[in-house]
């Protein structure tokens, strides 16, 4: 049966190309119409139906950039090109929805070596990480004299960790500080070798349309940024006086979109501050903790010593010593006072009598007291 139904086969399947096409099947099959809808490009907090469109906002983005650090001079004159600093490449991040964090930073051979990862602030995700070192004795100035080996351990560490967040931002976002008339390598990865120029030599942009009336931010933006506040803590206040005194603006819904992410790039490091604050308040509480406890272990084992000292150098009677205690208790008039005097006294009584002779005090001392009260 089953080879029977492979040798049946349609009228109309595998026709030879003169035969005649049955009657049922249509001679011409018209195609369906197919709606193509482009899937929208995202790069950070740009959103963009087209690669053109999300250039297009990129550009835009650039020409922002360029005017924050034109003004706050955060470019370098390197070799006849100009290079941003790091400062200039966290500012891009944020203008982007982004932040660097810290994962590591370890040190060997004096050379510190830190990582960090690129976060997208909306969600947490990791979207890179880089690594830079620092200390390292090949690293010279045109004399030929170390740069940063001789320098102190923190200067090592922290630059490790600047240049560190410098490339994070560079190996994501190169393209952008391009589009902005810079060089894509930031300053902190060019060696210094006596060729950097003054910042004012390097010609500032011509400024633009976009960059003369730039908008405000919407109540989006604004939501945001008193959510940050709360979330990191930080006094809405303080937030305020800030952006007063740096940027003259009074509330955050006259902020523009540059001024709000610079805003939002100094809460993240005012937060990031308080972190380290935090952590260098409980390593010093705990450092604290440990070394009294360890002072207490220290003085309990040499009062057990002196004890123990007392007990087998002293096994015979002292009977200078135990007169002299017995002097001074029978001077106080009040049983308070000989309380007080016994607390005052006892590791010096226990390590200057023997048992027999301690309990002979103990005894007299218990005489006074009936003596004291009269009964």
């Amino acid at each position: 049966m089953a080879a029977q139904a492979a040798r049946i086969k349609p009228a109309y399947a595998n026709p030879p190309v003169d035969a005649e096409v049955p009657a049922s099947v249509p001679a011409t099959i018209k195609p369906l119409p197919v709606t193509v809808t482009p899937s929208p490009v995202a790069l950070g907090i740009l959103q963009a139906e087209t690669a053109g469109s999300l250039v297009a906002g990129a550009v835009n983005m650039a020409t922002e950039l360029a005017a924050v650090i034109s003004s706050q001079k955060l470019e370098k004159m390197i070799r006849g090109r100009k290079h941003v600093k790091v400062e200039g490449w966290t500012t891009l991040g944020v203008m982007l929805g982004c932040v660097v964090r810290e994962v590591s930073t370890t040190e060997k051979d004096g050379i510190y070596t830190s990582v960090v990862e690129l976060i997208r602030m909306s969600d947490g995700a990791c979207l890179g990480r880089a690594s830079a070192e620092c200390g390292a004795n090949d690293e010279m100035d045109s004399n030929g004299k170390p740069i940063w080996s001789a320098r102190p351990r923190y200067a090592r560490r922290s630059m490790a960790q600047t240049r560190a967040a410098g490339k994070a931002c560079r190996l994501a976002f190169s393209w952008i500080m391009t589009l902005a008339g810079y060089d894509p390598t930031p300053a902190e990865e060019m060696p210094i070798d006596g060729e950097w120029t003054p910042e004012s030599s390097a010609p500032a942009p011509t400024p633009t349309t976009a960059q003369r009336t730039p908008t405000r931010i919407n109540e989006v933006q604004h939501r945001m940024l008193e959510a940050k506040i709360k979330e990191y803590g930080l006094d809405r206040e303080r937030v305020k006086a800030w952006m007063l005194k740096a940027g003259k603006v009074a509330h955050f819904t006259e902020l523009n979109q540059t001024q709000f992410q610079l805003v939002l790039l100094k809460l993240e490091e005012w937060h990031q501050d308080a972190l380290e604050v935090a952590k260098a308040e409980a390593t010093e509480k705990a450092a604290l903790e440990a070394d009294k406890k360890h002072k207490a272990a220290q003085t309990a084992a040499t009062a057990g010593a002196k004890i123990t000292a007392a007990g087998t150098t002293a096994g015979n009677s002292n009977a200078s010593n135990l007169n002299k205690f017995k002097k001074e208790a029978a001077l106080i008039c009040d049983v308070f006072s000989l309380y007080r005097w016994w607390n005052l006294n006892e590791q010096l009584i226990l390590s200057s009598l023997c048992p027999n002779d301690i309990r002979a005090l103990k005894n007299y001392c218990a005489e006074r007291k009936e003596l004291l009260t009269g009964n």
